[in-house]
């Protein structure tokens, strides 16, 4: 998306220990929404609210993951929207979808914790409902 070549400041990620990786940019769009597509990844929130929400594809130009496709295919509680950085700092609980990370907690975003800086109940609830599914479908899914 183009921004008049003013860089855009970036949200500093740390990925939980359900896998070791370096901690990631999200990068915010002149409008405060999070473009919210890692280089192998998407993102999912569950908001203060409640609600979990995936970044709509034309809210936030980013590319379909396989992963969040199964994950919006097969669990009627997630939805897609808009996450904004106030979203993100709020929420109860974040998460990475993706091929390698499966459904990863994000347990800090420039360094202070998500929530209680652990894994939630919906992360470990979509983790072990994606597992069940590859275990099931194979590479069918």
């Amino acid at each position: 998306m183009p921004n008049d070549g003013v860089p855009l400041p970036h949200l500093r990620c740390t990925p939980g220990p359900m896998v070791t990786t370096s901690p990631f940019l999200l990068r915010r769009t002149p409008h405060g929404r999070v473009a919210s597509e890692g280089s192998l990844t998407n993102l999912a929130v569950v908001r203060a609210d409640g609600v979990l929400i995936t970044p709509a594809l034309q809210s936030a130009s980013i590319l379909p993951g396989i992963t969040r496709e199964i994950l919006l295919d097969n669990n009627t509680d997630l939805a897609e929207g808009v996450v904004t950085e106030a979203d993100l700092r709020a929420a109860r609980e974040v998460m990475l979808l993706g091929t390698t990370a499966a459904v990863t907690a994000v347990t800090h975003i420039d360094g202070a914790p998500v929530h209680d800086g652990g894994t939630g109940p919906i992360t470990r609830r979509l983790h072990a409902g994606l597992m069940e599914l590859v275990a099931r479908a194979g590479e069918d899914i």
